[in-house]
């Protein structure tokens, strides 16, 4: 007989149907009614020990009653079946499989991108029209520059301070005498040099590598910062500036002492106030105190040449150098201090 308990559960779930893929069923029994009635079995004799099957045990029916009563206490479906679980199985499978998949192409596609970024070139041609910079490694000759563009780069240096008595661009003052000179002297002064006593120029101010045009073009640049367009400089008869040949003063014109005794508080003072100017970076060749293969050659003219080339200007192979400085306003002496301050920075 069944217990009441058995009853309902067989009532929901209908009877046991046996797993075709399982072991024989054995024969069932009436299960005792009552908890004394039934045999008590060690938890050794639940799996199957020697004298389970004495007893009338049947593991396969006891396993499936334990997980009916379960089933019926907490109102869930019985357990799948075997040939269920084989397809979750194999739904598991194809799932994992798939995103595994899915995560190799990935990974194989990030990998290819990082690889053809790690060798693309650093640089890539553009076939657009090259600009006249660029256009100039070609072999074709650069193409030369404008007056403000050579003022920019070769002229600023001097006639933005007016260093060495050049006239400062832009200031009527400075240019007003220069050009009643006319335009063509002050262009011939600027390309070959001039030496006076309002200044003095080195050939092309030293760069040597622009041309005729581009020095013309930056004087008539300067020019027209100064005077009206239309009213070109027209030179006077009266008197013109001295050209570089009538200027420059030989070599071995000051040959006389010097006859100034060494004051070092002035030669200091002097060299420090007007002569850091050019001789600290070497301007139009100016020789740098220290210098010692600078000034070794000029030294062996003797103080008295240095001196009078100081006073008086000079322009030769070696550098350039404005009468006084370009500081008319300084005496005679403190030239000559100054002078031998830098000599004795460099005996």
């Amino acid at each position: 007989m069944y217990a009441p308990q058995q009853i309902g559960i067989l009532y929901s779930f209908g009877p046991l149907q046996p797993d075709p893929s399982g072991p024989p069923r054995q024969p069932e029994r009436d299960l005792p009614t009552r908890a004394q009635d039934r045999p008590t079995l060690s938890a050794a004799s639940q799996f199957g020990p020697p004298g389970a099957h004495a007893l009338g045990y049947n593991p396969h029916a006891s396993a499936q009653g334990r997980v009916l009563r379960r089933a019926g206490a907490f109102g869930t479906e019985p357990p799948p079946s075997t040939s269920q679980m084989a397809h979750i199985h194999r739904t598991i499978a194809l799932l994992f499989i798939a995103l595994a998949g899915a995560g190799i192409a990935l990974a194989t596609h990030n990998s290819q991108e990082s690889l053809q970024a790690r060798v693309a070139p650093v640089g890539g041609i553009n076939f657009g029209e090259a600009s006249g910079a660029a256009g100039a490694g070609d072999g074709a000759p650069a193409e030369p520059m404008d007056g403000p563009a050579v003022y920019a780069t070769s002229c600023a240096t001097c006639h933005d301070a007016g260093l060495a008595g050049a006239p400062v661009a832009g200031k009527a003052d400075d240019w007003s005498d220069r050009l009643g000179t006319g335009l063509e002297a002050l262009v011939h002064n600027a390309i070959n040099g001039f030496q006076g006593n309002t200044g003095v120029m080195p050939p092309k101010g030293g760069f040597m590598s622009l041309s005729d045009d581009e020095v013309t073009r930056a004087v008539e640049h300067m020019v027209g910062l100064v005077q009206p367009a239309g009213s070109a400089a027209e030179p006077e008869a009266a008197e013109s500036e001295p050209t570089q040949a009538e200027s420059a003063p030989a070599a071995d014109s000051g040959t006389q002492d010097s006859g100034y005794a060494l004051n070092a508080e002035l030669a200091g003072k002097t060299y420090s106030t007007y002569c850091t100017i050019c001789h600290q970076a070497g301007v139009a060749g100016a020789p740098i105190p220290g210098d010692r293969d600078n000034w070794e050659p000029r030294i062996a003219q003797g103080i008295e040449v240095l001196v009078d080339h100081a006073i008086k200007g000079y322009q030769g192979d070696a550098g350039v150098m404005p009468a006084k400085g370009g500081f008319m306003n300084l005496s005679d002496e403190e030239v000559a201090q100054a002078v031998y301050f830098m000599v004795e920075e460099s005996d």
